[in-house]
Formats: structure tokens, sequence, C-alpha cells
């Protein structure tokens, strides 16, 4: 999601990274963002969970007509992935609040009913395995017509679950209930507009490829597409 100049600089600020240079949108993660998300990740054993049972638990929560999820089935999910009654009670308002503001970024039209495609992609970038397998497997998510490819649409709902995931994963808010709407309508737009150029970045790699290859310009962009795109290191993610 990043351009190129991705900054590592000083104690307060750990990284600064421009989203949209044009819109001015910057993500800056701080050394308080980093340690909140190992300490999520030392208390939770996340690291150690299979995403695919990441995947499995939450769609098991959801309902089946829409594949929505509402915010207490996602803690329900969320509390037999973890070992949960075994935390203090300081690591249990820890890790309510972290989850808590990780489902509150998910759900734009306030209803406590997000998408579970997306909320389920983006948490299961903490978990085990590689960044490659866990990019395959939420791709097959939004695959709904498995076709082994998504339309444009698709892939934005595919890029924003993770994008999402990340600024709640940095929100320095102490309790879930201090980030002001406005301030997630913000963050929105900056998620929707970064999201927009990175999938024109993608179009654009597929059809320049095409067109090198005297092939018509692909509507579809299978995984192989975007790993190939990626591994041009055309953005950082």
């Amino acid at each position: 999601f990043f351009e190129d100049d991705v900054e590592i600089i000083g104690e307060q600020v750990k990284i600064r990274a421009v989203l949209s240079p044009h819109e001015g949108d910057v993500l800056e993660i701080t050394g308080s963002d980093i340690s909140n998300v190992e300490n999520l990740l030392i208390i939770t054993d996340f690291v150690n969970i299979d995403p695919e049972m990441v995947h499995s638990t939450l769609i098991g929560k959801s309902r089946e007509e829409d594949l929505t999820i509402t915010e207490s089935s996602f803690f329900e999910g969320v509390q037999e992935l973890i070992d949960f009654h075994s935390l203090s009670e300081n690591e249990k308002v820890f890790v309510i609040t972290c989850f808590g503001n990780i489902f509150d970024m998910y759900d734009r039209k306030g209803t406590r009913r997000v998408s579970t495609q997306k909320l389920s992609s983006g948490l299961s970038f903490l978990a085990a395995g590689n960044k490659s397998g866990k990019l395959a497997l939420a791709f097959g998510l939004f695959d709904r017509d498995e076709r082994e490819e998504l339309s444009r649409e698709q892939m934005e709902h595919f890029l924003s679950s993770f994008l999402t995931a990340i600024f709640a994963l940095v929100m320095t808010a102490t309790h879930r209930h201090e980030l002001l709407v406005t301030e997630k309508e913000s963050v929105w737009s900056v998620i929707d507009r970064s999201v927009a150029r990175v999938a024109n970045s993608i179009w654009e790699f597929a059809q320049a490829r095409a067109e090198g290859n005297n092939i018509a310009t692909p509507v579809l962009i299978s995984f192989k597409d975007f790993a190939d795109w990626y591994a041009e290191g055309q953005v950082i993610l």
C-alpha cells in the first residue's frame, strides 16, 4: 500500500509511510504501536494460530446469506481461537480493547455487523504462516464465484481488508470508544484513496503485460497476476 519512500525514523515515530502522495496521506507507526501489537500477539499466542482456523471459526459464526458477523459473534470466535479464560483481568481488558478497535474499524455503517471476509482476512494477517500464503487464503474468500479471479470491486475489498486492519492496530487510543466517528471517517477516506490507487496500479500492470504479449487486457485479476505485480515491487504491502 505504501509508496517507495518509507522512512524508518526516530524513537517516537518508527515508520512513516506515504499512502497517497497527492493527497498527503501518511501512516505513522510509533514504537508504542509496535509494542501494543507485540503484546497482543504474545498474550494471545495468535502467531501460532492457523489462518485457515481463523477463517473457518469466524465464517462459522456468520450469517450465511450475506456472510456477515456481529460484534458479539466475533468475540465468541476470538475466545474460541485464543485461551481467553486463562488470561489475567488486565490482559482480558487489553485483548478486548484491541479486538474491539479492529471490529470498530470495519463497522462503517455502525450496525455492529461487518463483512466476515474483510474482518477475517485482516485478522488472519496476525496468524501463523508466511505472507504469501495468508494473502492467497484471503484472496480465495473474495472469490465467491470460484473463478480464481477477482473483479475490480472484489480486489478493492480484498485490499481494504488488510489496510483497515493495519490502521486499527496502530490506533493509539487507550480505550476503544475514544475514537470519534469523525476520526474513523477520516481514516476510512484515507483507506479508500489508498486502495483505489493500488488497484489502479495492479490493473495498469496487467494491461501493460497484456499489451506486451498482444493479448486482451484482463477484466479480472488472478492471484498469479496479483503475485506477479507484488513481486515487481510496485507497492510495499
